[in-house]
């Protein structure tokens, strides 16, 4: 998990440095490096350190900070150091580590004056122990919960898979869904449907930018760009199927690119966010907000018009094991799993069913049944209408 922004080269800090930086950086890899092996060690461990004194002036004082918070919080006899699954398990022993005086807000304080130092972090979503918790989402008003919050709300209640969270919301295009793969652009690297239930922005997956895309889900986009970082070019799909092979260094370099760009559009707009006082005023009271459940809000995502996404990710799919539009051409699977996702956006709000409402961050029924909801179909339709 992404859970705190620095801001490092976003602009938030100072740009004159940054642009110093990458001016450097771009000198000393232009470098020749033809000498005896033990010339060349030197002379890239002497080029290294002329970046690296750079960056400590762009960012030495923050990571200082940030060293100082983990550091103490270690050496704290409150800290549970033992390893145990109940109570003690890696995202927990985590969590105890995570200053929330320091970084519980969603935006660190913004200088008022010159003399005020910079910002520690450019955006935070460190939620308090408790936050993770199943909400109900009564209305297309609620905050359903985003993509990670999903996938770790499987592992806190007894559920989960031997895959990381891109491999998971994959297989709802290559396995499941029957598609073979994605099915619009930008889901390759973030592979999620961005159209918004409940008619809440006028353009569809298919029609969106990187910008839409990966600001449906900002918490999600940051996580999962992080760890397109470090994935090498073997544990990605071929883009041929029927000729398995690894990505060929355009690919790779396409691939990459792709990262970074959308990188850059997520610090963009949260820079922008950043130097909004009436932004930082709009959202202080989450700081300051007494019920840890409320911290998810930072977590959330959008009302989801992918049909069947929540049921898929709450394990519901084990019940059928394909979509019901899989046997179908590849045209017409696509023509089908849109009529679906198109019915939700054409719906007013989440519906009322004979349990009450919808209380799975479902973001909607389908097309065929009123009943539809993430938890289910009341109406007893089953898969076939499109809920969840």
């Amino acid at each position: 998990m992404k859970q705190v922004v620095g801001g490092a080269f976003s602009g938030l800090f100072d740009e004159q440095l940054e642009d110093e930086i990458v001016e450097a950086l771009i000198l000393e890899s232009r470098r020749r490096f033809d000498k005896s092996p033990s010339d060349m060690e030197t002379a890239i461990g002497q080029s290294t350190d002329r970046i690296v004194t750079l960056l400590k002036r762009l960012i030495g004082s923050r990571v200082d900070a940030f060293l100082e918070s983990v550091t103490s919080r270690l050496l704290d006899p409150a800290t549970n150091l033992r390893w145990n699954f109940h109570n003690n398990n890696c995202q927990t022993f985590c969590d105890s580590l995570i200053d929330q005086d320091l970084f519980g807000g969603l935006l660190s304080p913004f200088p008022s004056s010159v003399d005020t130092p910079d910002p520690l972090y450019l955006m935070s979503f460190v939620s308090r122990p408790g936050s993770y918790s199943k909400d109900p989402v009564k209305t297309k008003f609620d905050v359903p919960s985003g993509l990670t919050e999903e996938y770790l709300l499987r592992f806190r209640y007894g559920r989960h898979d031997e895959s990381d969270i891109v491999d998971m919301l994959q297989e709802y295009w290559h396995d499941w869904g029957g598609f073979g793969g994605h099915i619009y652009e930008n889901q390759s690297l973030f592979p999620w449907d961005c159209t918004e239930a409940f008619g809440r922005y006028p353009a569809t997956c298919n029609d969106c930018n990187m910008a839409k895309h990966v600001w449906a889900f900002p918490f999600d986009s940051w996580s999962i760009a992080a760890l397109h970082l470090t994935k090498d070019r073997h544990l990605y799909p071929a883009a041929n199927p029927e000729n398995p092979q690894p990505l060929s260094d355009a690919e790779w370099m396409q691939n990459r690119l792709a990262v970074l760009v959308a990188q850059d559009v997520l610090l963009a707009a949260a820079t922008a966010m950043a130097r909004t006082p009436l932004f930082h005023k709009a959202t202080a009271w989450l700081r300051t907000q007494a019920d840890p459940r409320r911290d998810r809000l930072k977590l959330g995502g959008i009302h989801r018009a992918q049909p069947f996404s929540h049921a898929f990710e709450h394990g519901r799919y084990h019940h059928y094991f394909v979509a019901e539009w899989a046997h179908l051409l590849p045209h017409q699977q696509i023509a089908a799993y849109e009529l679906l996702r198109d019915g939700r956006v054409r719906m007013p709000d989440l519906p009322t069913t004979p349990r009450g409402f919808a209380d799975d961050g479902d973001g909607g029924g389908g097309v065929g049944c009123g009943g539809c909801s993430g938890a289910g179909c009341a109406g007893g339709c089953g898969a076939s209408c499109g809920g969840g």
